[in-house]
């Protein structure tokens, strides 16, 4: 990933999403952030951390097909399949996820890496031949309590890598 904030380009700029995205060669780097959701607590976020696998198809329309693989050292493991735009083919991704409500008082993250699944990412000769594995350094969820001047949480901030 791209350290110098600077190199990325903004995408959307909108009041409710800001979206940057850098390339370099065949590695991307996408921060999006969501400067508030209004009216929702950052507790509200939990269940998607703690339930991922049934939730983020709703969210995602490219994800095709998700399976639960194997945990790891008790962490959990799923293989994404991902439609994308032609001349692109049907990506592949195997992922750990590392679930951290509350990590600090009223913030949660939840963060996917294939670190950690590695002992997963095999694809069968079928899976080999129609889909491209896509690695996935790191991305995660951050939610965070946004407040009003006397200190009432009001929303949640969202920012996504």
């Amino acid at each position: 990933m791209c350290a110098d904030r600077q190199k990325f380009t903004i995408a959307v700029d909108e009041p409710n999403i800001r979206v940057s995205t850098y390339f370099d060669d065949s590695k991307m780097s996408i921060i999006t952030e969501v400067p508030c959701v209004n009216g929702v607590p950052p507790e509200s976020f939990v269940y998607f951390i703690n339930n991922w696998l049934q939730c983020v198809k709703s969210i995602n329309p490219l994800i095709a097909e998700i399976e639960e693989l194997e945990p790891v050292q008790g962490y959990s493991v799923g293989k994404t399949k991902a439609n994308v735009p032609w001349p692109l083919t049907t990506r592949c991704t195997i992922a750990a996820r590392y679930p951290c409500p509350n990590y600090k008082e009223g913030e949660h993250l939840l963060m996917l890496s294939e670190r950690g699944a590695e002992s997963r990412a095999i694809l069968s000769e079928e899976e080999q031949k129609n889909l491209c594995q896509a690695r996935l350094f790191i991305a995660g969820w951050h939610f965070s309590p946004v407040k009003t001047a006397d200190g009432q949480i009001k929303g949640t901030k969202i920012c996504y890598l």
